[in-house]
């Protein structure tokens, strides 16, 4: 019992919630008026030790939900034509996700202690480098695999569902039964 309390009250499970919550109330309500949620949740996250809140739901993720409700604000509001960079990285997050560990941080691990820095150069560079491989590799994954991959299944998806209903609507024409 332990194990379920823990996983449904986890932060990721309470932010992923909390997303849902967002998403519903955008297609219900307009988000226009809430610009201002953008700029006050990007400075409260700012000033958060992060790594040592007990309550990270509430401390960081109420303002990461600010700042999400912000940016929809601006995305709705018919005055900000879609945005090339902030697309791309949106369209690519799954993939930057997926891969920011293992070759954003991995790499970065490997490569940035054999530099001759040390610090808070070092930790600058560290952070620079890993930010910079997570994103980049996850653009590439992202156009060369992802949205090719997507593309191939909505055409096999979507040809295999026209068949069937094809074969359907031949079978009830024909006074067929259907199958079962």
């Amino acid at each position: 019992h332990d194990a379920i309390l823990k996983t449904i009250t986890s932060s990721q499970m309470l932010e992923f919630v909390a997303g849902l919550y967002l998403a519903i109330l955008f297609e219900r309500h307009s988000f226009v008026r809430f610009k201002l949620l953008l700029p006050i949740g990007f400075l409260l996250l700012m000033g958060f030790d992060l790594p040592k809140l007990q309550l990270w739901p509430i401390f960081a993720g109420i303002p990461a939900i600010m700042v999400i409700a912000g940016a929809l604000a601006f995305e709705t509001d018919g005055k900000h034509t879609e945005w090339f960079i902030p697309k791309l990285l949106g369209d690519s997050s799954f993939s930057i996700y997926l891969f920011h560990t293992t070759l954003g941080l991995g790499l970065t691990y490997k490569i940035v202690p054999r530099l001759p820095l040390g610090g808070t150069l070092q930790f600058i560079t560290l952070i620079a480098l890993s930010m910079s491989l997570s994103i980049t590799t996850g653009i590439v994954i992202h156009r060369l695999v992802e949205k090719p991959l997507t593309r191939w299944l909505v055409r096999a998806t979507k040809t295999s569902n026209d068949r069937a209903i094809s074969h359907a609507l031949l079978r009830q024409a024909a006074g067929q039964p259907h199958d079962p």
